[in-house]
């Protein structure tokens, strides 16, 4: 703002209060004199840091400012990561009019307003301002945006997410996963315009939610937005089972109610319907409900188990019991579903008891698992001793009498009677005897009676024999053996061409004897030939024919007039023929097998076009190669699959080949296209003619990269069969230029709104300026431009810069055009009736008349006049009455707001009243 003070106005002349301060000052500054107070400002140890100064008074001159300027000078040091400065007025009455400053004397920016700095510096920022006011200033240092860290939520939980050192207004939020960008933006209280947003976790939430941050930082260093990703974990709601060991229970009994909790954050607090506060309790029959919060205190849940009482059981044992020694008792218990007796005994299952009386008891569980308990006597009488003689051994035909005692009456099994003779049948029987005592208990006892047959001795099948044979005759059926014609059981001897009887005679071990016969005939042996010795190539089939017998067997699993192939070397092989009375006989044969030359062609090869062909075979000197091709002389070959096969042959007459096979797989044919861009602008590589590409600065075929500087790129291109090809590009990178720029008037305001502009853009050929006040563009170099001057404004200049190559660069600064104001003050006025200066009026332009007051004081301090039209003045009178003040010396006090601006102005004088 531009202050107009007139020859007539006075001004209170209030006391001032100066606080000397010694600045920290540095060497002589080049930017400023020596007079400027210098403050040394270390902001190295953060990136985000502010500084605040002592109060201090402007004195001096910097970058060639002139009276009534006086300056300040901060030598500021910072850190690497920090990409811009901001300057304050923090305390103290800010000075009237414009506020810039400069950094290094160049471009001049509104206090407040941050620039963006590279490197550590030291940067020399220097604020030039009329006046001597004593104030107290800031200098803040911002970094890039930093994205607050990820948060945990429980259910029904609220949390927030942050960015810090954004532009506040450009911050937008989005989702990003799961599902759909913008699925869950609904669970953010601000997804535009805040750089804090508060997330309310939904009822059943994923397991997290990414959120997507982006906005320009909050200096405007950055060109393009900055954008990160924050995640929001859930932490599954809290769920609550009721779960009890048994739900109903028998008369007297309790059980134990436990609580199960899952999800969200542990410790878990309990409130349980009957008072309790632990997880789990010890009860009888009821209704019990239970609280369940966790940790985050957010959400809490419920559950209800009921426990039910059974009615009591009644068990009946059954009645008492007597029986005979080695009797099956079964006892049954009545009035339960599952019953459990003493002494081992399980209900209704039959079992032994010892001669004597037993009490047994039985706890008896109904259907519900409750129990009750009955007793039953069992009474066992023994029983007599039987016996029915001792065991009998006799042989067939024999007569066997068996007699009982120890007993009141006997019956014997099988039909015998106590007493009488009988004639058993050749086996061994067991006869029983059952007695029975004066008590009714029965006993038995058993007797065997073995009758041992004649033994049937067998001689054996008739023999036929070959002459070569022994003959060894071997009975059966007994234990010791007679035979006729000096033949001894089991023991070879050899008997001429014809047939003979044997009789033999057989014992057992129990004294019978036996007899049986068998016949003998002995044949005589074949003449069997082999053929005669024979001499072959390896590889080659032989057929071996034996004569002489039927039948015939080779060693070497040859077959009797078959085709086979022998191994190299002298191979023997014998035959064994027989004929048809089975009778063999054996001969020999001799087969020499020479072996073939080692013939090795290599192995078979796979080559890609172009390649040259080199066939390596192993051989004698005599190998030869089919086709013309010669071993290790390189040829080359059409694209397909071609077979070549080597030939050798051995003095002996003996021959071998091998075949290898070449298959020649066609290449790929790979080009690319050279491309020129502007520094910044990106590009991709791309290449064709092949299946797969690899690219020597590591980048994917067809991907997009922002190229630094002019270079040459080498691509690999492959098929899949493996064959490949190369190509080179050249990718031109041409620079940009730098628009830059500031206008020649640095003090615009509604009286003077012409400018001219200063052009220090570098590596351009044209140019093409915004006024941002909405006049035509204009291409001119450095252009000269009248801004509307009707009232104070802000516009913004964007200079536009394109270079030889066609790149441009962009450079935008605000241009505010000030509000200019002046006050005309009377410092007499005669309010006596003659019509000439009656009333006391200032005269103000450039201020709003809806933001103006004005007051009259008298020399005590009261109140004597109060307007807020700038239209009406004091005419003298004494607090609105109709009484007129007196003569003499009054205060007055203006206060009003500048058009078009936030700024507001109070003025002090005096006025002589005089009648």
């Amino acid at each position: 703002m531009k202050t107009v003070y007139r020859p007539l106005v006075l001004y209170l002349l209030l006391p001032i209060v100066a606080l000397l301060i010694t600045p920290s000052l540095n060497a002589q500054s080049i930017y400023c004199d020596s007079a400027v107070p210098t403050f040394n400002v270390d902001l190295s140890a953060s990136p985000n840091m502010t500084w605040t100064s002592p109060p201090i008074q402007r004195d001096g001159s910097c970058c060639g400012s002139v009276s009534p300027d006086v300056c300040l000078e901060f030598v500021i040091t910072l850190n690497p990561n920090a990409i811009a400065v901001n300057f304050l007025i923090s305390s103290g009455a800010v000075p009237p009019g414009a506020l810039y400053y400069q950094i290094n004397c160049g471009p001049i920016t509104p206090v407040g307003s941050p620039i963006c700095l590279s490197g550590p510096g030291p940067h020399h920022l220097t604020f030039c301002k009329p006046g001597n006011n004593m104030n107290t200033f800031s200098v803040v240092s911002y970094p890039d945006p930093v994205i607050g860290p990820d948060i945990t939520l429980n259910a029904g939980c609220q949390g927030f997410i942050y960015g810090n050192y954004y532009n506040e207004a450009s911050v937008t939020w989005t989702s990003i996963a799961p599902g759909n960008m913008g699925d869950y933006d609904y669970l953010l209280s601000c997804t535009s315009g805040c750089d804090t947003a508060y997330v309310t976790a939904p009822p059943n939430p994923p397991a997290y939610i990414d959120y997507y941050v982006c906005g320009m930082d909050i200096a405007g260093c950055n060109p393009n937005p900055i954008c990160d990703t924050i995640r929001v974990n859930f932490i599954p709601p809290v769920a609550v089972t009721v779960t009890s060991a048994d739900t109903y229970l028998c008369p007297t009994e309790q059980t134990t109610v436990t609580a199960t909790v899952s999800g969200g954050t542990p410790p878990y607090s309990y409130n349980w319907s009957n008072g309790s506060t632990s997880s789990s309790m010890t009860v009888g029959p009821g209704t019990y409900s239970v609280d369940v919060t966790d940790a985050s205190g957010c959400l809490i849940v419920t559950d209800v188990i009921t426990v039910q009482q059974y009615p009591q059981p009644v068990i009946d044992a059954g009645p008492d019991v007597s029986a005979c020694q080695g009797t099956s008792i079964t006892l049954t218990a009545t009035g339960g579903t599952f019953y459990q007796w003493n002494n081992g005994i399980i209900n209704g299952v039959p079992f032994g008891q010892a001669v004597g009386t037993t009490t047994y008891i039985v706890e008896g569980n109904d259907a519900n698992g409750c129990n009750d308990s009955d007793t039953v006597l069992v009474t066992i009488n023994p029983l007599p001793t039987v016996s029915g003689g001792p065991d009998l051994t006799v042989c067939e035909g024999e007569y066997v009498t068996l007699a009982g005692a120890g007993a009141n009456s006997y019956v014997w099994s099988g039909g015998i009677s106590n007493g009488v003779p009988f004639l058993p049948s050749v086996s061994t029987t067991l006869y029983t005897v059952t007695g029975t005592d004066l008590n009714g208990c029965v006993n038995t006892d058993v007797v065997q009676v073995n009758v041992n047959p004649l033994p049937n001795v067998q001689a054996g099948p008739d023999l036929t024999v070959c002459s070569d044979e022994y003959i060894v005759l071997s009975a059966s059926g007994g234990s010791n053996y007679s035979w006729d014609n000096n033949v001894t059981n089991n023991v070879g001897f050899q008997q001429a061409p014809g047939t003979m009887v044997y009789t033999v005679v057989g014992t057992d071990t129990n004294g019978c004897a036996a007899s049986d016969q068998l016949i003998v005939t002995v044949n005589a042996l074949p003449v069997v030939y082999a053929g005669p010795d024979q001499t072959v190539c390896e590889g080659t089939p032989v057929v071996l024919i034996a004569t002489g017998a039927s039948t015939y067997v080779w060693t070497g699993n040859v077959q009797n007039a078959a085709p086979f192939v022998p191994p190299v070397g002298q191979n023997t092989y014998v035959v064994d023929g027989t004929d048809y009375n089975s009778c063999t006989q054996k001969d020999t044969v001799v087969v020499t097998v020479n072996p073939k030359p080692i013939v090795n062609a290599g192995p078979d090869q796979t080559l890609c076009e172009g390649t040259e062909v080199i066939l390596v075979a192993q051989g004698t000197e005599n190998m030869v190669w089919s086709g013309g091709v010669q071993n290790l002389v390189p040829f080359f070959q059409a694209v397909g699959t071609q077979s070549y096969i080597a030939y050798d042959t051995l003095p002996t007459g003996c021959f071998n080949s091998d075949t290898v096979v070449v298959e020649m797989l066609p290449a790929p044919e790979v080009s690319a296209t050279d491309t020129v861009i502007c520094e910044g602008e990106i590009v991709a590589l791309m290449a064709y003619g092949a299946d797969q590409y690899t690219w020597s600065n590591g980048i994917p075929n067809g991907q997009y990269f922002s190229p630094g500087e002019t270079a040459v790129y080498t691509v690999i291109g492959s098929l899949t069969n493996g064959c490949t090809d190369t190509a080179s590009i050249t990718i031109v990178v041409n620079p940009n230029p730098t628009a830059d720029f500031y206008w020649t008037n640095t003090d615009l305001n509604t009286d003077d709104p012409a400018t001219g502009f200063n052009n220090y853009s570098t590596g351009a050929v044209s140019y093409l300026w915004d006024f941002g006040d909405g006049s035509a563009n204009s291409t001119l170099f450095e252009p000269h431009h009248v801004y509307p001057s009707e009232e104070g404004g802000a516009y913004t200049v964007t200079l536009t810069a394109t270079s030889e190559f066609g790149c441009t660069d962009v450079a935008s600064l605000i241009i505010e055009i000030e509000q200019t104001y002046s006050i005309y003050v009377p410092n007499a006025f005669t309010p006596d009736g003659s019509n000439l200066n009656e009333v006391f009026t200032p005269v103000m332009y450039g201020f709003d008349e809806q933001e103006y007051v004005m007051y009259i004081f008298n020399r005590w301090g009261e109140l004597v006049f109060e307007t807020h039209n700038m239209s009406v003045g004091w005419d003298g009178s004494y607090a609105g009455r109709y009484d007129r003040a007196q003569d003499g010396t009054y205060i007055w006090k203006i206060q009003a707001k500048v058009l078009k601006s936030s700024k507001r102005m109070e003025f002090v004088g005096h006025v002589n009243l005089i009648k």
